[in-house]
């Protein structure tokens, strides 16, 4: 039997509403990406072997996303998350996959948009934009 997870019964959470109190963001459809990418630093010098340039890894850097929702108008969460877009506040969310391990990622997200996103035809989404704003906790959840 093959051990790969699918998407269905992904959860996200965040603390937007009330800080320290993670809630289920309703309706989710896409997941933020998050990972770092350090930056390179060049350390060449006047003997570097074979006269090939050489590089250490420097600070990292959080990488830029983003979250889509089927948008709920009046939903406390999501509009708790429009307010801290508004103000460009970092929240602190929750990934949870169905895995046998119930692994769970608590990751700071800088909230940079909130863009209701309505095409003829389609459901009415949102965007958020997001950065990943500090260092991941690898966990899991009960």
């Amino acid at each position: 039997m093959s051990e790969e997870i699918i998407a269905m019964g992904v959860k996200l959470l965040s603390d937007a509403a009330t800080a320290d109190t993670f809630v289920e963001v309703p309706k989710v459809l896409t997941l933020p990406e998050f990972g770092y990418e350090a930056d390179e630093v060049e350390v060449t010098h006047l003997n570097s072997p074979g006269g090939v340039k050489e590089y250490k890894s420097g600070l990292k850097d959080g990488v830029g996303s983003t979250i889509e929702l089927s948008w709920v108008p009046g939903d406390t969460q999501q509009e708790a998350l429009k307010l801290a877009a508004t103000s460009g506040r970092v929240i602190n969310f929750q990934i949870q996959w169905p895995d046998p391990g119930q692994t769970q990622v608590q990751v700071p997200l800088l909230l940079k948009s909130f863009k209701v996103v309505t095409a003829i035809g389609q459901k009415v989404t949102v965007s958020i934009d997001v950065k990943v704003a500090g260092a991941a906790i690898w966990d899991t959840w009960a």
